[in-house]
C-alpha cells in the first residue's frame, strides 16, 4: 500500500544535490524511507551554471529541510533565493532543469523540486519518485487540486507556491504515504501499521513524532501518514480544502488542526425515522431543523420509580411550558425500567418529548449513593471500568432502539487532566457508538443516537485554552456542550453572549459540530438554601424576574444559532427543587408555566411575533 517507515535522525547538510532521504533527512518534512531494498544507483544531477549556483542550491536545500514549522502561517519561499547573501547580493538564475532524477523519497523528491523557478510534479514511479514538467492544462488542474487527478501524481511544486500534495498511492487526498513504524523517544522501534482503534491513540502518536503528520480514518481504524510541506502548512492553518474527508486532522509536536470536514462515526448512514441527527452545526430531525428547548428535570427516573402515578403528571407540567426536550440523571443507581417508563408515558400522552439521559455525574453529592466522592484523574484513568462501564453498555443496548433518546450524554461537568480526560470521552463515545452500531439480524445499518460529553465549558480544570475545541474534536463526539451560568458568575449582560459563551460556541462552529448549552440558569433567586428551609435568605430576585432575564437571554441565543438550550432551576410540582438557589416549583396554567413557553419561543425560528398561547 505504499507504506513508508519514519527514521528519526537528525538532518545532515548536503554538499551535492540532494537525491535520497537515506542521506538527507529533515526536521520539517517526515523523515521517509522506502522499505529496504537493493541501493539503486545515484540519479543524474542538474549541473549547476556556477560555483555560486552549486552554493545557493546546498544553502536552499538545508533551508527547507531544516526549517521548523513554529509558525505555520509563514510562507516558506519556493525555489532559489533571488540573491546569494554570501556573494555580495549579486543574482542568482534559475537552477538548470535535469529530467531522469529519481527519488526514494517523497519529501526529499519535492524539497528538491522546491529548487527550481518553474512548475513540476512529482510522479510516482514503481516504488521511486521523478520530477517532469506538465503541460499547461496540468498546471490549472493542479492549481485548483482536482480531485480527479492523477493518484500516480504525488505532489505538485508550483513556482510560487508550496509543494501541494495531491493524492496518496492509498487514494486518500491530500496526504503522503502510510507510515509503518518509528523510533520512541528511547530508542525503541514501534510498530504503526496495524494503526489504532481509537482516534485519541493515533492523534497523541502524531504529536510525538513531532513532525507534520496527519491522522486518517480508514476502515474504522486511524492510521498515520506523512505530510510534504505544503500540505502541512495548510492543515495546520485550518485550510483542509485540499484534504480527503478521511484525514480527521494534522499534527506537529504539541499543536494539531481539526479537519472539520472530518465526519463523526456513522454520520454516512440512513437515520431513522424518530432520530435526531447533527447535519453540519445545526440539528435535524426527520429531514428538519431542529432546536432544543426544555429544561433539566433531573429527578425524572427517581419520579418513575417513588412516584410513577404523578409520572403523567409531571411530564404533562413540562410540555406545557413549551418544552420539546427533557435532560434528566440515568446514573446506576436508577433501575433501568425508570427511563422505559418514561418514554413509554411520553409516548402514550402524545408528547412527542426527546429526552437527553445523563449517564453519570463527576459530583459525588449528585450521584450518592452510588459515589461517595467527586470523581479525579485515578477514576477517568481506570475506576470508571469498575461500575459506570457496565451501566453505560448495558443501558446503552437496552435502549439503543429508543425513538425518544436525543442523545446520550456521556458525564455531567467532567474535569480533570485533560490527556485522561479525553482518552476517558474517546472509549466511552467509541463504545457507545460500537454498541449502537452492532448487527441487528438482516437489517442495514443505520445511523447511531448523537453522543455529549456534557462539560460545563472552556474554564473547567483540563479545558483552558483550545484544549475545549481539542476535547470535542472526538469523531464519535457529535455534539458540543456547555452550560451558561454567566450571568450569575461573571455579572454578563443577558442581551450580550458575553466573551465566555462566545469562545465555547466559536470553538463548536470551527469544528462544525452543533452547540447546546444543556444548563442555563439566570441570576439566583437567593442563596444556597433551599427553598423552604429554616433561617433561609431573603429572595434576591422572583421566578417571573428571573424568566424575563432569561427570556432576553435566550433571543441571544437564537441571533447566534446555538442549537438548543434547557433550563436550570424550574421544577414541575415542586419535585427535587434545586439547593444552589435557582430551583423554583412550576404547574400548568401558573404564571411562570406562561413566561417559560415565551422564554422558548424565543430561542425558535423564525422569531415569534407575538406570544403564543400555551400548550394545554
Amino acid at each position: 500500500m505504499g507504506a513508508i517507515e519514519l527514521d528519526k535522525k537528525a538532518g545532515a547538510t548536503p554538499q551535492d544535490p540532494p537525491v535520497d532521504a537515506a542521506t538527507h533527512d529533515s526536521d520539517e518534512l517526515i523523515h521517509a524511507r522506502a522499505p529496504a531494498a537493493a541501493p539503486a544507483p545515484a540519479p543524474a544531477a542538474p549541473t549547476p551554471d556556477t560555483a555560486a549556483q552549486q552554493k545557493t542550491w546546498a544553502k536552499r536545500f538545508t533551508e527547507v529541510q531544516n526549517a521548523p514549522p513554529t509558525d505555520p502561517g509563514a510562507a516558506i519561499a519556493p525555489g532559489p533565493s533571488p540573491t546569494d547573501p554570501d556573494s555580495t547580493h549579486a543574482p542568482v538564475a534559475p537552477l538548470n532543469f535535469v529530467e531522469g532524477q529519481t527519488f526514494s523519497s517523497l519529501n526529499v523528491a519535492t524539497a528538491t523540486a522546491k529548487l527550481y523557478a518553474q512548475d513540476l510534479w512529482v510522479m510516482r514511479v514503481g516504488d521511486k519518485y521523478t520530477l517532469t514538467r506538465p503541460i499547461k492544462a496540468q498546471v490549472a488542474a493542479a492549481r485548483s487540486l482536482a480531485a480527479s487527478a492523477d493518484q500516480n501524481l504525488a505532489a505538485v511544486v508550483l513556482a510560487n507556491d508550496d509543494a501541494l500534495n495531491v493524492s496518496s498511492r492509498d487514494g486518500i487526498r491530500g496526504v503522503g504515504e502510510r507510515l509503518l513504524s518509528c523510533m520512541d523517544a528511547g530508542g525503541q522501534s514501534c510498530d504503526l501499521s496495524a494503526g489504532f482503534s481509537l482516534y485519541d491513540d493515533a492523534d497523541e502518536m502524531a504529536q510525538q513524532l513531532g513532525r507534520p503528520t496527519a491522522v486518517v480514518a480508514v476502515e474504522g481504524r486511524y492510521y498515520l501518514y506523512s505530510l510534504v510541506t505544503g500540505s502541512a502548512r495548510r492543515g495546520l492553518t485550518h485550510d483542509f480544502a485540499s484534504f480527503d474527508n478521511r484525514v480527521a486532522s494534522v499534527a506537529c509536536a504539541t499543536q494539531t488542526a481539526f479537519n472539520p470536514s472530518f465526519p463523526t462515526v456513522g454520520s454516512g448512514l440512513p437515520v431513522r425515522p424518530g432520530f435526531a441527527a447533527a447535519r453540519g452545526d445545526k440539528l435535524i430531525l426527520d429531514g428538519k431543523p431542529y432546536t432544543m428547548i426544555g429544561l433539566n428535570c433531573y429527578s425524572l427516573a427517581n419520579v418513575a420509580v417513588d412516584h410513577p402515578e404523578q409520572l403523567d403528571d409531571v411530564l404533562k407540567a413540562i410540555y406545557a411550558t413549551g418544552a420539546n426536550t427533557v435532560r434528566f440523571w440515568a446514573f446506576s443507581a436508577c433501575p433501568l425500567e425508570s427511563y422505559e417508563k418514561i418514554f413509554a408515558a411520553s409516548r402514550r400522552l402524545g408528547l412527542g418529548l426527546k429526552f437527553i439521559p445523563v449517564l453519570g455525574n463527576h459530583w459525588a453529592a449528585m450521584e450518592a449513593p452510588v459515589s461517595r466522592f467527586d470523581k479525579n484523574d485515578a477514576w477517568y484513568t481506570s475506576g470508571y471500568t469498575k461500575d459506570y462501564l457496565p451501566h453505560v453498555e448495558s443501558t446503552v443496548r437496552a435502549l439503543r432502539d429508543e425513538p425518544d433518546i436525543l442523545s446520550w450524554e456521556i458525564m455531567n461537568e467532567p474535569e480533570g487532566d485533560h490527556k485522561t480526560l479525553r482518552h476517558f470521552a474517546d472509549v466511552i463515545s467509541s463504545r457507545i457508538v460500537a454498541i449502537e452500531q452492532e448487527p441487528r439480524g438482516s437489517g442495514p445499518a443505520t445511523r447511531p443516537h448523537l453522543v455529549s460529553l456534557g462539560t460545563l465549558g472552556g474554564n473547567q480544570n483540563g479545558m483552558a485554552g483550545g484544549l475545549y475545541q481539542r476535547l470535542y474534536c472526538l469523531p464519535n463526539i457529535s455534539i458540543v456542550t456547555a452550560h451558561d451560568y454567566t450571568i450569575e458568575s461573571e455579572g454578563q449582560d443577558p442581551a450580550e453572549l458575553g466573551p465566555t459563551m462566545t469562545r465555547d460556541f466559536q470553538a463548536a462552529e470551527d469544528l462544525r459540530k452543533p452547540f447546546f448549552l444543556g444548563e442555563v440558569g439566570g441570576p439566583k433567586l437567593r442563596g444556597s438554601w433551599v427553598q423552604g428551609t429554616p433561617n433561609e435568605p431573603p429572595d434576591k430576585y422572583t421566578p417571573e424576574q428571573v424568566l424575563e432575564i432569561l427570556r432576553v437571554r435566550f433571543g441571544v441565543y437564537h441571533q447566534h444559532g446555538i442549537a438548543g438550550a434547557l433550563l436550570w432551576g424550574p421544577q414541575p410540582l415542586g419535585y427535587a427543587q434545586d439547593g444552589d438557589g435557582f430551583g423554583f416549583t412550576f404547574a400548568p396554567g401558573d404564571v411562570d408555566t406562561q413566561l417559560m413557553h415565551d422564554t422558548f419561543a424565543a430561542l425558535l425560528p423564525p422569531p415569534p411575533a407575538a406570544t403564543g398561547a400555551m400548550r394545554e
